[in-house]
């Protein structure tokens, strides 16, 4: 039928999905596996949505989508874009329902691209229409799989930066005096009360026009001695090893009435960005019974629940302004969380005043490991087909179902300071 139709069909068999281990994202297996596909993961990783795109779809406006039909055992499901914010309370991505479908229940994909595709699912199928079709239960005998898989993760690619000059202005753009004869910004040490050499401080601090890393002890915007030398992995060790634990389990049975499967898949993954993690289990049964010769029944259903803790968000200001060289991340980490459970480094500190950049890791790493951002969805996908053949020529098919996703998200921001400095902050 797809032949008569026109299709340009395209179809990836489910094995070819996890040659390489089981994916955290169904869709991320497709790479390279077909033509006229492009995919390309978020920033938000695995967990995040996939961008798709069958034969260079196109929007004329923003308010429009290109992303194909996704329709799984014959129920289109619930699909959209996602993106990332600026924001950690509400910035997440935290993918779509195809997050939700375990790569392992996959029997097939099959892509149908061109206009012709939108003639059984009209204008929702103009960008091309994705069938994913689940495993179904074996012919004869009892079936067993059971597979485990670990993988790690890396930040792939760091900004190549220079490491010979420190935080800084050309004298001639910072138009001071107090500078010292090797190019370093003077200040009074608060407790000698002598003049010393300093980290440049003020609006400046953006700029890597300063003097000389040369590791000699100075005056840090906290007002405690630093060494003054480049950090080389201050971007990178804002990051950490991230892992995957994936485990799969599937029971199979067949006979002459019918067949049923039945698989659990249990998905623990730690992203790459200090304090988010994702963990999902999902079922899956497919069980088809040959009533008589002739009506046969099909049903497949799936429930799927994850949980996503502090997801990435955009670090639109580390991206922007960067992080200076002589700024020790690990420092910020070690320091910006007060006695009384306040971030040192806050909006209205001191230090924010002097040196933003101790403001924006801080806000990082109190983002991720005192906020709480916890995001939960329970997607349930039901099928039920019946076939009946009245003749060689003549049969009927009644297909239904339903796609049914439930979300809930609960956001705490801590307090960063007392009440008593600032009344309005945090929230639940």
């Amino acid at each position: 039928m797809k032949k008569a139709l026109g299709y340009s069909v395209s179809s990836v068999k489910g094995d070819e999905l996890t040659n390489a281990g089981t994916p955290m994202n169904a869709i991320q297996g497709l790479y390279g596996k077909t033509s006229g596909l492009q995919i390309a993961q978020t920033n938000a990783g695995p967990t995040g949505g996939m961008v798709i795109k069958v034969r260079n779809a196109v929007s004329m406006n923003d308010k429009s989508t290109t992303r194909p039909l996704i329709v799984v055992d014959g129920i289109p499901i619930h699909d959209e874009n996602t993106s990332l914010g600026l924001d950690s309370a509400d910035g997440a991505d935290h993918g779509t329902g195809l997050n939700d479908i375990n790569p392992e229940d996959i029997a097939s994909i099959e892509i149908l691209k061109g206009a012709k595709a939108a003639v059984l699912y009209r204008s929702e199928g103009a960008n091309g229409v994705m069938l994913i079709t689940t495993k179904s239960g074996s012919k004869k005998g009892l079936g067993i799989d059971f597979g485990v898989n670990y993988s790690w993760t890396k930040a792939a690619f760091m900004p190549k930066l220079q490491n010979e000059f420190g935080t800084g202005q050309s004298l001639g753009n910072a138009a001071l005096n107090n500078i010292s004869p090797d190019g370093y910004y003077m200040t009074t040490d608060p407790t000698s009360g002598q003049a010393v050499e300093v980290v440049w401080r003020g609006s400046n601090i953006n700029y890597a026009f300063g003097p000389k890393l040369d590791g000699r002890r100075v005056l840090g915007f906290d007002d405690v001695y630093h060494d003054y030398v480049a950090y080389e992995n201050n971007y990178k060790d804002m990051y950490r090893t991230g892992h995957l634990s994936n485990v799969n389990f599937a029971l199979s049975n067949g006979g002459d009435l019918g067949s049923f499967r039945l698989s659990y898949n249990y998905r623990d993954y730690n992203s790459i960005s200090i304090g988010a993690d994702n963990r999902s289990h999902s079922f899956n049964f497919s069980g088809d019974l040959k009533a008589n010769d002739w009506v046969k029944l099909r049903v497949n259903s799936s429930y799927s629940t994850s949980k996503d803790h502090n997801a990435p968000y955009q670090l639109e200001q580390l991206i922007t302004y960067g992080v200076p060289r002589e700024l020790d991340v690990n420092y910020i980490k070690n320091t910006y969380l007060t006695d009384e459970g306040y971030n040192r480094y806050g909006p209205d500190a001191e230090y924010v005043e002097n040196y933003s950049a101790a403001r924006r890791v801080s806000q990082y790493y109190w983002s991720q490991l005192q906020n709480s951002n916890d995001y939960q969805r329970d997607h349930f996908i039901q099928s039920i087909n019946m076939d009946v053949t009245f003749n060689d020529k003549f049969s009927w098919t009644t297909l239904g179902g339903m796609d049914y996703t439930v979300s809930n998200q609960e956001t705490k921001q801590m307090l960063k300071q007392s009440l008593q400095v600032k009344a309005a902050q945090g929230f639940y």
